[in-house]
């Protein structure tokens, strides 16, 4: 029940700070022709977007910790590394299947070297793909 509380969660951080980012954008130019002050330049109306849009994502992160009793910053922290395995994993996956590709060729092309070195090239390609999933599941 927690997982799913905490996913919840993150999700409606998400969809928050996605519907923040759209509304400054959508907004921004409205602002820009209702300021006649001296500084209404474009420099100054996007400084003030990101300010706006800097504290309501705090304000955001403040609520949902608040509504989850989990630091929101740990929760950014898992979501970044969820990436960073997913990275690595795609990475390593694409190595791997490139490896057998090659060995696949050998067979098509009939290069008996090639042919003969498929076990130890497989057996190698395995253990660094193993190797490159083990190094992105670590923290």
């Amino acid at each position: 029940m927690t997982n799913t509380l905490k996913k919840n969660a993150v999700m409606i951080l998400a969809a928050a700070l996605a519907a923040v980012l759209l509304l400054a954008v959508v907004f921004a130019p409205v602002s820009l022709a209702d300021n006649n002050t001296a500084d209404s330049s474009v420099a100054s109306a996007v400084e003030k977007t990101h300010a706006t849009v800097s504290s309501k994502l705090g304000e955001i992160k403040a609520t949902v910790g608040e509504k989850v009793g989990v630091d929101v910053d740990k929760l950014e922290n898992l979501w970044n590394y969820g990436d960073k395995v997913e990275a690595g994993v795609e990475s390593a996956t694409d190595d791997f299947v490139g490896m057998l590709e090659d060995i696949g060729q050998a067979y098509d092309k009939g290069d008996v070297e090639g042919i003969l070195k498929t076990p130890k090239t497989f057996v190698d390609g395995l253990k660094g793909y193993l190797g490159s999933i083990a190094g992105s599941v670590k923290p």
